[in-house]
């Protein structure tokens, strides 16, 4: 094992002798020089590789952290996962919001490249993509910004909770109501 240690030793040396690196050589030529130097080397590749991260997969909802993320529109805690909606641009940031009339109202205002948006199911409060939710709005309906709308899975779960006079939206029919939508 020390052989190796020498041999990378003075093969790191030659290297630095190489990029005429003449500050940096002596911290190898004290005893066991690479061996201190070894934990420098070492955290300085896992901070560089720690901060190259990606960006994250377009596909998969953001995670919200109930009581401690924000609402990007509002600036309120979120607080309730059956009311959080959620958007992930296309540069991989993501939007959070505490009540689904926030994204709306947000996104008319941002017109952000969006690759998905994402709704909680009302009743078991897992991930939906909004192209894919079932909505329904009305003003008896308590959310916690007011806007009344809720989310679920199917249509059927939809319309057991359906107010009279109302009816499903699907989200394109949801994004045409933003103007409607005011605090």
């Amino acid at each position: 094992m020390l052989y190796k240690i020498q041999y990378l030793e003075y093969w790191i040396n030659g290297m630095l002798e190489k990029m005429n690196m003449d500050t940096i050589i002596p911290l190898f030529h004290y005893s066991k020089g690479l061996i201190r130097v070894a934990p420098f080397i070492f955290f300085s590749f896992i901070v560089v590789f720690a901060g190259c991260k990606s960006g994250g997969n377009l596909d998969q909802p953001p995670t919200i952290r109930c009581g401690e993320d924000p609402c990007d529109e509002c600036f309120m805690l979120i607080n309730e996962a059956r009311y959080a909606a959620a958007y992930v641009v296309k540069s991989g940031e993501a939007r959070r919001f505490d009540d689904i009339g926030c994204l709306l109202i947000y996104h008319k205002k941002h017109q952000e490249n969006v690759a998905y948006f994402w709704v909680n199911d009302f009743n078991s409060q897992k991930w939906l993509n909004a192209r894919n939710a079932f909505f329904v709005k009305s003003d008896s309906i308590q959310t916690p910004m007011g806007f009344g709308i809720i989310a679920f899975a199917s249509e059927k779960t939809a319309n057991d909770v359906l107010p009279p006079q109302n009816h499903i939206l699907g989200f394109p029919q949801l994004l045409e109501t933003t103007e409607e939508l005011y605090y």
